[in-house]
């Protein structure tokens, strides 16, 4: 058996044991050279040829992706380059050797946690403040090469100022690896020869391909779960697929958030740390001090007591000191 064949096996493998439903969540925007299956605007139609990357990888599930972008003032306020927060589960990285592994990965859990409180507290601490939106968390995102020739809406109208050429699809809905995976399971049925189809489907050795894919997504009215279609079309003059397209499908292990080994920017990732400490810090004093000025106006008089018959001796007047209010819970302070 062909070592494409075992990697595709032994990728799907791995998919299908990691791989359960995922309610789709808010859209976000992308860069140029991808494309996300899931959103409102994103629903339509996509005509082009998949193709494997470079270690012969069909696709790549991301685990526990998060998305959280901030403010530009926020951002150039601790010299934060991109706006954006793009990580995923800590077990999803290959670490550098060494004491550098160790804090690469003490700083991707430390962020995991972070986002986690900042999407819980959002809407009464960050909101405005330091984001517009609060983060975006997905169990799996399904990510994968494909030369796109053509992109329409519904009504089957060409996306404006589309620029054709590979494309990472990225979809948040497991609907899509699922329909993937049963397409190749139908044309192996039709064909019995799984060699054959993963070759015309998937492989960058055949650089004249006589089919092309029509991907289809769809959210129907009123209902939450995506629908894809995906077929097979006969290209009577063939599709080339270049050096310039392999180039560009080189490692499905960089593209979104790259994970392989080196890869991550630690002075980066300690600017995002230090931009929530300070924020966090800013927050916390905001509500200390707004809560605990002394409003004596406000108060209203308290009434003398009626007195009916001997007025008794006075009790001693007792000071009680208001408590100090309660700090903004720092859910075990994942920001210090």
């Amino acid at each position: 058996m062909s070592d494409f064949i075992e990697t595709f096996k032994k990728t799907r493998k791995k998919a299908q044991m990691e791989m359960v439903q995922q309610k789709a969540t808010k859209t976000f925007s992308s860069p140029n050279k991808e494309i996300q299956l899931c959103g409102k605007k994103n629903v339509g139609i996509l005509f082009g040829c998949f193709i494997a990357d470079k270690n012969n990888l069909p696709y790549r599930i991301i685990k526990g992706y998060r998305y959280f972008r901030i403010n530009k003032q926020i951002a150039e306020k601790y010299g934060i380059k991109d706006f954006a927060l793009r990580i995923c589960d800590p077990d999803q990285y290959c670490y550098s050797e060494g004491p550098q592994g160790e804090e690469e990965k003490k700083l991707i859990t430390k962020l995991t946690k972070v986002l986690e409180s900042v999407e819980q507290g959002f809407e009464g601490i960050w909101k405005d403040r330091i984001a517009l939106y609060p983060p975006q968390y997905n169990k799996h995102m399904t990510i994968q090469y494909m030369k796109v020739l053509r992109r329409t809406d519904l009504a089957g109208v060409d996306v404006k100022d589309f620029d054709p050429g590979v494309k990472v699809i990225m979809s948040r809905s497991d609907a899509y690896y699922r329909r993937f995976e049963g397409f190749i399971d139908d044309q192996n049925t039709i064909t019995n020869n799984l060699e054959e189809v993963l070759m015309e489907l998937l492989s960058r050795d055949k650089k004249n391909r006589t089919c092309k894919y029509m991907i289809k997504s769809v959210l129907p009215p009123n209902v939450k779960s995506y629908e894809f279609t995906i077929q097979q079309i006969p290209e009577a003059k063939g599709i080339e697929i270049t050096e310039n397209d392999l180039y560009d499908a080189s490692d499905l292990n960089k593209e979104i958030i790259d994970i392989t080994e080196g890869s991550i920017d630690i002075d980066e990732l300690n600017k995002w740390c230090t931009m929530f400490k300070e924020e966090y810090k800013e927050i916390k004093n905001s509500v200390m001090n707004g809560t605990t000025e002394d409003k004596k106006e406000d108060v209203p008089p308290t009434p003398e007591p009626t007195v009916v018959k001997e007025e008794p001796k006075p009790e001693p007047k007792v000071e009680v000191k208001a408590p100090d209010p309660a700090p903004v819970e720092d859910l075990d302070n994942p920001f210090e």
